[in-house]
């Protein structure tokens, strides 16, 4: 039980900690405290709680947090840095306008209905979307899929409406968002708002209720060709023959229209039969990387490739992997395009010296070897105990075609001859055997008869240097063999490669400088000369 005293003193020592300076390091922690909880008692972050919470704050009329949760939330972990949590958000929210401390909570009185804020923020999200402000700032291929070409207005499925990044930010806290939506446009008094919810055979959808301006009207009616129509920039002088070539691949071509921008640059407009023609044009043909000899391509109607294909109800492109530039340049033969990658490095196999082992008996190295005696104790009494030496000795040996450590062989030192000396890494040969099962499991190997084998020759320099030249040849043959092989790309060529084939089997094994070289095309005109020169000196004789 506390005394007066005592309550007087405490009271004293809390009196006299306030009055003491605060360094400028806790002023601002402090600082940053208050601004992190404010933020959570703000109204923008109420509002994110959703409508069944923020009923019961209306009801209560305030909203409060215990100390110790807030405490533990990651965002003031950082700043409280192992101190006492409560004491320094206690001493940090001292000044705090917006919210108070009371029986260790943290609380903020509310007197405004927040569910009506609530409603009002998501129809403020609602009608700038089909405000015209926020339809002339659509994509025209956006506009014309939310056309009711019987009412001559325009909608969006209330799924969709859902799914917008800011309403779907209010409505995460919701357990059906659909209806949270709904119930806010509904509690909306009349002739308020410019759209409202109704029923449809395919789903409730959020219709405009304005008549639509002049200016949405030339939106919808510009580019009929809608998502079909691609534009196409930096063209580099192609003509309409060569553009309907490079972008057939992706989908058949309706029509392909020649223009210039304002810079007089030549530009093109590929319209596609299908929506997926012109999508997948974008996504394989537009190459924004080579910014100054690759085309762009770009839909239309202003929207990106994904979005695109979401509107369209097409199942989203699988992901792969894009080439690097030097890799795409190589491929596509671009003026800029990166040299030939150098010729792999020849694999030199190291030659392998047989050894001749006797029949029944095996080589390998030693890898544990146990040091010292073992003793063995018996007759343990109070005052004497009888323990005399045993083998302790043993070690184990890894054979040349050992895969794990269940192939090692063990043997027992006591079964070696005694002026065998071992130390670990030694060559060892010995009759392997099998040790006695136990427990139903098979006996493990042994060894028996070990003895100091001589260890592995090494191949000679000569024998490498030999073996590192058979490697080479071998390589610079498969490599003139594949650019014999190669397809030809002209007459020339042709004619060149003709010209080899000839050669006899001996001029064909030797491999020269300028076959080594990636310029496969110089070494086959000079052979192409060289038969040229040989057909002149026959029609002078």
């Amino acid at each position: 039980m506390t005394t007066t005293a005592e309550a007087c003193v405490e009271a004293y020592l809390q009196e006299q900690a306030k009055q003491q300076p605060v360094d400028k390091k806790t002023k601002k922690q402090r600082a940053a405290l208050r601004k992190q909880v404010e933020a959570l008692f703000a109204d923008d972050a109420l509002l994110l709680l959703g409508r069944a919470q923020l009923s019961e704050i209306n009801a209560a009329g305030k909203y409060a947090l215990p100390l110790s949760e807030l405490a533990a939330l990651p965002r003031l972990k950082s700043l409280l840095k192992n101190q006492d949590g409560e004491a320094l958000i206690r001493a940090a929210l001292e000044d705090s306008e917006l919210v108070s401390i009371s029986d260790a909570c943290v609380e903020r009185p509310l007197a405004q209905d927040l569910v009506q804020q609530y409603d009002a923020q998501l129809r403020r999200h609602v009608s700038y979307i089909f405000s015209d402000d926020g339809l002339q700032s659509c994509p025209p291929g956006k506009l014309r899929s939310m056309l009711d070409e019987d009412e001559n207005t325009l909608f969006l499925p209330l799924a969709s409406v859902v799914d917008i990044k800011k309403i779907k930010e209010l409505l995460k806290n919701e357990a059906d968002k659909v209806d949270a939506c709904r119930a806010a446009i509904d509690a909306a008094e009349p002739g308020t708002l410019i759209c409202r919810v109704e029923d449809h055979e395919q789903g409730p959808r959020v219709v405009r209720t304005q008549d639509l301006p002049d200016e949405i009207w030339e939106l919808l009616e510009s580019n009929p060709a809608g998502g079909r129509a691609v534009a196409v920039t930096n063209i580099r002088g192609k003509d309409a023959p060569a553009l309907r070539l490079a972008f057939a691949k992706v989908g058949t071509i309706e029509a392909v229209e020649l223009g210039e921008d304002e810079r007089g640059a030549p530009t093109a407009s590929i319209i596609f039969d299908e929506e997926l023609g012109a999508i997948r044009a974008v996504e394989e043909l537009n190459d924004e990387d080579n910014w100054r000899f690759g085309m762009r391509v770009r839909l239309e109607s202003g929207m990106a490739p994904s979005a695109a294909r979401k509107a369209a109800g097409l199942p989203p492109r699988p992901k792969e992997k894009k080439p690097q530039f030097n890799e795409r340049c190589a491929t596509e033969g671009s003026s800029r395009a990166a040299a030939p990658p150098p010729p792999p490095i020849p694999v030199v196999p190291v030659p392998v010296i047989v050894e001749e082992i006797p029949e029944g008996r095996q080589r390998g190295k030693l890898v544990y070897l146990k040091e010292g005696l073992c003793f063995c104790v018996r007759g343990f009494h109070r005052r004497a105990v009888t323990a005399f030496p045993t083998a302790g000795k043993f070690g184990f040996i890894r054979p040349r075609d050992a895969k794990s450590k269940d192939d090692h062989a063990f043997f027992n030192m006591n079964e070696l001859p005694k002026n065998l000396k071992l130390k670990l890494g030694d060559y060892l040969e010995y009759t392997p055997a099998t040790g006695e099962p136990k427990n139903g499991a098979p006996g493990k190997p042994r060894a028996t008869k070990v003895e100091r084998a001589p260890r592995p020759k090494k191949p000679s320099k000569k024998q490498l240097e030999d073996a590192a030249e058979a490697a080479r040849v071998a390589a610079l043959a498969a490599a003139a063999l594949e650019r014999r092989n190669a397809p030809p790309v002209s007459k020339l060529e042709a004619l060149a490669l003709r010209v080899e084939e000839r050669r006899s089997t001996s001029e064909s094994a030797e491999v020269d400088e300028a076959e080594e070289r990636p310029d496969r095309l110089r070494s086959r005109t000079r052979g192409c000369s060289s038969m040229l020169s040989d057909v002149s000196r026959r029609r002078l004789a």
